[in-house]
């Protein structure tokens, strides 16, 4: 027990016996307390530690250290993991979606042209395919932006998957981002560019 504790002690004893009226303190009384604390602090654990006793202690904390760095880390790894997984699956979706778009709108183009062309020839007719031929061209600009992006999608992971080459990986992706949004507005201009040409 510290000085500091054993001084406290004492006051705290020497208040109550002077609230209690108490204005002496008998001399065997107060032996009588010396050897209770000395028998209390005779049995009270030593907290003084050896230096044996700091190293296996500093080598334990440092084990439990360790060991919450590897949980948080694959807690965290795990998160970014499944949020990349994310993301790519919503760009491939995004990808296969303008593909569909810009592919489904060609089709439907090419039969239509091929419906009145089976008909013969008819002046009116010729001036709506020829205005249909834009929208054509745009549908398939389209599409051929959306396979760009879908294989610059490759390029970029496997950029990243290199070393020190981010920055061709981030070019690669912005790229695949521009085309990805051509190919959207190509297929909002080639539906524009149909709608004018059948409202002739």
């Amino acid at each position: 027990m510290s000085a500091t504790n054993t001084i406290a002690e004492l006051r705290a004893a020497l208040a109550e016996m002077k609230s209690r009226g108490q204005s002496s303190v008998l001399i065997d009384g107060l032996e009588t307390y010396f050897a209770e604390m000395e028998r209390n602090d005779a049995t009270a654990p030593n907290y003084k530690l050896t230096d044996e006793q700091r190293h296996e202690l500093a080598i334990t904390q440092l084990e439990l250290d360790t060991e919450k760095w590897k949980v948080q880390t694959e807690g965290h790894f795990a998160n970014r993991l499944e949020l990349f997984k994310s993301v790519i699956e919503a760009g491939q979706t995004a990808v296969k979606t303008l593909i569909l778009m810009n592919g489904a709108a060609a089709i439907a183009l090419l039969a239509f042209l091929g419906n009145i062309l089976s008909r013969g020839p008819n002046f009116g007719e010729a001036i709506v395919v020829a205005k249909i031929n834009v929208a054509m061209v745009v549908f398939l600009t389209g599409v051929g932006c959306a396979g760009a992006t879908s294989c610059l999608r490759y390029i970029s992971q496997a950029f990243y998957a290199g070393i020190n080459t981010e920055k061709y990986g981030d070019m690669a992706r912005n790229t695949a981002v521009v085309l990805a949004l051509v190919s959207l507005l190509a297929f909002l201009y080639g539906g524009f560019s149909a709608y004018r040409a059948f409202a002739y």
